[in-house]
């Protein structure tokens, strides 16, 4: 539980860097024939994880790109 001024940190393979596509395609032909292990991650945007962030209740969320990575802050509301 996040206590009232938390803050949150999110990161996650960036779908809209070129290497975090990259990332993505790579692992897609890899898995074709294997099950996908429930440890990997799935790549994101960062309208999707602001969105999340928002929707959720987190204020000051802002979204950085480190390619191949996206990460989104925010501070939960008091």
């Amino acid at each position: 539980m996040l206590h009232p001024s938390g803050r949150l940190f999110i990161d996650n393979v960036d779908l809209e860097s070129d290497a975090g596509w990259k990332a993505f395609a790579e692992g897609a032909a890899a898995a074709q024939q294997l099950e996908r292990p429930p440890y990997e991650p799935r790549a994101s945007t960062a309208a999707e994880l602001t969105t999340y962030a928002k929707r959720t209740g987190f204020e000051q969320v802002q979204a950085h790109r480190w390619s191949p990575l996206v990460v989104v802050t925010g501070v939960k509301a008091r």
